[in-house]
C-alpha cells in the first residue's frame, strides 16, 4: 500500500519482521550499546524514523481521499507543520557531513524547531 501515497523505502531494514530480526541478532553479539556504536542499533533507529514519516503521510494520504470528511484548518496546519519536521529530520539525518548528534541534541532541535513552525502561525 505504501506505494500508493510515497515511494518504495531505501533502508537497510525494509520491514517490522527485518528489524525484529536485526535486533535479535544485535542481542546475541552487540558490538556497542547506542547508534553510533553499532551499526545494527542505527539502521533499526532510521527505520523506526522511516516508519513514522510513512505514518504521517498515511494518514495525510488517507484523509485526502476521505469522501465528505476534511480535516479543520488547524488539524491540517498541524498535520503539515509534523509533515515537515518529520521530513527535514530525516533529511538532515542523510546528510553524512554533519556532525552525529545524540539523540537529546537530536531532540532539543527537533523541539526547537518545532516551536518556530508553530510560532509562525
Amino acid at each position: 500500500m505504501e506505494l500508493l501515497f510515497r515511494g518504495a523505502r531505501d533502508t537497510a531494514v525494509s520491514g517490522a519482521q527485518d528489524s525484529l530480526r536485526v535486533y535479535q541478532a544485535w542481542l546475541d553479539d552487540p558490538k556497542g550499546f547506542d547508534c553510533q556504536s553499532d551499526e545494527r542499533l542505527e539502521s533499526i533507529r532510521i527505520y523506526n524514523e522511516d516508519d513514522c514519516l510513512s505514518t504521517m503521510l498515511l494518514l495525510k494520504w488517507m484523509r485526502k481521499r476521505l469522501k465528505g470528511a476534511t480535516p479543520s484548518k488547524e488539524q491540517s496546519e498541524r498535520e503539515e507543520l509534523l509533515t515537515q519536521l518529520a521530513q527535514a529530520e530525516y533529511l538532515e539525518h542523510e546528510r553524512k557531513d554533519k556532525k552525529k548528534l545524540t539523540p537529546e541534541e537530536k531532540m532539543v532541535k527537533a523541539l526547537k524547531k518545532l516551536q518556530n513552525m508553530v510560532a509562525k502561525l
